[in-house]
């Protein structure tokens, strides 16, 4: 199974050598990690527990708890598995685009839902209830602070870049607030992908066929950024 946990730093990765031990180490955590997602993915966040990984990977629960120290720290990892896709997907959305257009901004719209639906259960993941660690994305940057690079902290600067962008170039309206317009395109988003998960059948049409998805997001991101145009 292809994994999408991996170290971000939102800078280039520093190079380090590895021992026989610790590649072994990385192996086996990766296996636990792998497992999580396939038990998070078929029984939600309330099936998850280490025990229940355990069985799932033939592990002893004090074997894994060498590896992670609570659920919440699985979870975790799963969150971050999300929001490192969705920067990867949104760079790749908004290549060779000119800065702070209307494009690139729906772009980075359309790159969060179709980031969201290739694995819901990532997703879901990035927002499930977590007693004593951060739920869903990092709203609370500054677009103008830099020196945040966790995944759901650069994911949203993205967008607030985008916007900010496109208020010098005259694209949106100079009285925007951008963190707020950022916070209504999240939320909007997030209620569509969360509709999209929870009711998959909404977009089959009367005569059993369905709709284009992409011509959907490309609607409802239209509509969503209307308001914003200067």
């Amino acid at each position: 199974m292809d994994s999408d946990i991996s170290t971000f730093s939102g800078h280039e990765p520093v190079k380090t050598t590895q021992t026989p031990a610790s590649r072994r180490r990385e192996k086996v955590r990766q296996t636990i990690l792998e497992a999580a997602e396939r038990v998070f993915a078929e029984e939600g966040y309330e099936g998850l527990s280490i025990r229940r990984l355990a069985e799932e990977i033939d592990y002893s629960p004090s074997a894994i708890y060498k590896y992670f120290a609570s659920k919440t720290e699985l979870v975790g990892c799963l969150k971050e598995a999300f929001f490192i896709r969705l920067v990867r997907n949104i760079e790749n959305a908004i290549e060779g685009q000119g800065p702070g257009n209307w494009e690139s901004v729906r772009d980075c719209t359309r790159a969060y839902v179709t980031t969201a639906l290739e694995k819901p259960h990532h997703y879901l993941a990035g927002f499930a209830p977590a007693d004593d660690c951060e739920t869903g994305l990092d709203t609370n940057t500054d677009p103008k602070t830099l020196d945040d690079d966790s995944p759901s902290a650069v994911a949203f600067r993205f967008l607030c870049e985008g916007l900010e962008e496109g208020k010098q170039s005259g694209n949106f309206r100079q009285d925007l607030n951008v963190r707020t317009a950022a916070l209504s395109i999240v939320m909007a988003m997030h209620g569509a992908v969360m509709t999209l998960i929870q009711i998959p059948k909404i977009l089959t049409r009367d005569d059993g066929t369905m709709m284009d998805l992409d011509e959907m997001i490309e609607m409802y991101s239209d509509q969503l950024l209307r308001g914003f145009k200067a």
